[in-house]
């Protein structure tokens, strides 16, 4: 009924109609900053300068100046080797140093053949997707945007946990590793599940970890005394879900 303004068909097409105008009023701005941005026509200064209407030419405010002098001396003296600081705590996570937890999710992508996985389906994350390994949320955790189905890859990932399944294998390289180290998996499973550990194509152990629905340590195998090395977590049989490595 086109006579009738509160039919609902009626305005849904005039809510259509007017999000045309608006649209095309949106592209018609932006059509015209970017001609002024072309002909070289400032339109809103930044901070520390004022186009005077009059001549249209683009002043500096001296107050604002000296503010952004100071803004840019103090950046430049961080940046001066001798005022620098080693953060020990992100250096150990970076490097995978004594003390690091590493995510199991954090495997090595690169060279070819670093890692191994056949599920085709990847993680609500977006994390990684394509890789073929299984990654899970940890028990308890969801977002509303996940459940919306729109993930947040940037936060999400760091409740993810790594699921293996028979034949498949996952690589971490350690870069700054001392003598005398060791390594356990932080993990969660409901069957025995064996796998093997390696430093590089050398075995280190084969070990069984026992069925847990909370997370566990498994026991500490020993790494040789080289400083870089890449451990890879194959597994033999059964499932395991990861959440760390521990480097102890």
């Amino acid at each position: 009924d086109t006579f009738n303004e509160n039919d609902d068909l009626i305005i849904g097409f005039k809510g259509l109609v007017n999000d045309f105008y608006a649209r095309d009023g949106s592209r018609r701005v932006r059509t015209g900053y970017r001609q002024k941005q072309k002909a070289g026509i400032v339109i809103t200064p930044p901070f520390g300068y004022f186009k005077d209407k009059n001549t249209n030419r683009v002043e500096i405010v001296p107050e604002a100046a000296e503010t952004i002098r100071l803004i840019f001396d103090r950046y430049l003296e961080c940046l001066k080797f001798e005022n620098c600081r080693v953060d020990t705590q992100n250096s150990t996570a970076i490097l995978r140093k004594k003390g690091a937890l590493v995510p199991a999710v954090g495997f090595d992508l690169a060279p070819e053949g670093a890692y191994k996985g056949f599920d085709p389906y990847g993680n609500e994350a977006g994390y990684r997707q394509g890789c073929g390994l299984e990654m899970v949320f940890a028990p308890g955790y969801t977002t509303l945007e996940t459940v919306a189905g729109h993930p947040k890859p940037d936060t999400d990932w760091e409740n993810l946990q790594l699921v293996l399944h028979e034949g498949e294998y996952a690589s971490y390289t350690c870069r700054s590793l001392e003598a005398g180290l060791a390594v356990s998996l932080r993990y969660r499973t409901s069957e025995s599940c064996t796998l093997s550990l390696y430093s590089g194509s050398t075995l280190l152990k084969t070990i069984t970890l026992s069925p847990s629905e909370a997370l566990t340590d498994s026991e500490a195998v020993a790494l040789p005394a080289a400083q870089f090395q890449t451990i890879r977590v194959s597994v033999e049989s059964g499932s395991v879900i990861l959440s760390d490595l521990c480097i102890l």
